[in-house]
C-alpha cells in the first residue's frame, strides 16, 4: 500500500470517529411561586430543578432549540438558566433580596440562593402575561458550553428566575410556570475514546 494510501485511510478513519447524535431533554412543569416583601428594594426568586440526562462524554452541541409553555398570574419577565451543579432535592425554592437586613420574612420561606446559582447562564429570557407559547427559541451561547459540561455528568439543573425591582408587585398568589420545556439537540460525540468488543481503539 502506497503512503498516500495510508494516508487516506487514517483521515477516513479519524473522520469516522464522530457521530452526530439527535437529543431531545425533556421537563414536563417547573413552578415558582412568588410573593412580595415590605421594607425591601428588590427581590429575586429562584426554582432549581434537577434533571436527568443521558451520559455524553467529548460532545459538541452544533446546534439547540427550545419550546415551552408559560403562565403567569400577572405580566413579568423571566429567564431561564442552566447548571451542571446544584441541590441534591428534585426541586429547591431560593429567593435574594436587598437590603439583606430585611429580609427575614423572605428567607423563612425560601433558601438564600447561593452564589453559584446566580452566577449561572442564561439559556432563555421571556416575558409572559397570562399564558404564551415559545417555539424554536434559539438558546444563548454562553450556556451551550455549561449544558456540555451536564452531559458529562449525566444530571442538568435547569433554573426558572423572576427578579422585581417593585417589592410590593407579587403576593402569595402569585406563581410563574414553565409547562412542557423540550430542548432539541444536535450533537457531534468524538468517539476516538472507544474501545470495541476486540479491545481496539475506534
Amino acid at each position: 500500500m502506497t503512503m498516500r494510501k495510508i494516508l487516506l485511510l487514517l483521515g477516513f478513519l479519524l473522520l469516522s470517529c464522530t457521530v452526530d447524535i439527535d437529543y431531545r431533554l425533556y421537563e414536563k412543569k417547573i413552578d415558582l411561586p412568588l410573593m412580595g416583601a415590605q421594607s425591601v428594594v428588590s427581590l429575586n426568586f429562584y426554582a432549581v430543578k434537577k434533571v436527568p440526562l443521558e451520559v455524553l462524554k467529548g460532545l459538541d452541541i452544533k446546534d439547540a432549540e427550545f419550546n415551552f409553555t408559560a403562565s403567569s398570574t400577572k405580566d413579568m419577565t423571566f429567564k431561564i438558566m442552566v447548571q451542571d451543579t446544584g441541590p441534591d432535592a428534585d426541586i429547591t425554592m431560593y429567593a435574594t433580596c436587598e437590603p439583606e437586613f430585611a429580609c427575614a420574612g423572605i428567607y423563612a420561606v425560601y433558601g438564600k440562593t447561593p452564589d453559584y446559582i446566580v452566577e449561572s447562564p442564561t439559556l432563555i429570557q421571556g416575558s409572559v402575561d397570562g399564558i404564551k407559547t415559545f417555539e424554536q427559541v434559539v438558546p444563548e451561547s454562553m450556556a451551550l458550553s455549561k449544558i456540555e459540561h451536564a452531559f458529562e455528568k449525566g444530571t442538568i439543573w435547569v433554573i426558572v428566575n423572576v427578579s422585581t425591582t417593585d417589592p410590593l408587585y407579587f403576593t402569595q398568589n402569585d406563581s410563574l410556570h414553565i409547562k412542557n420545556l423540550e430542548g432539541i439537540f444536535k450533537i457531534q460525540k468524538d468517539m476516538s475514546s472507544f474501545v470495541g468488543p476486540a479491545g481496539g481503539v475506534f
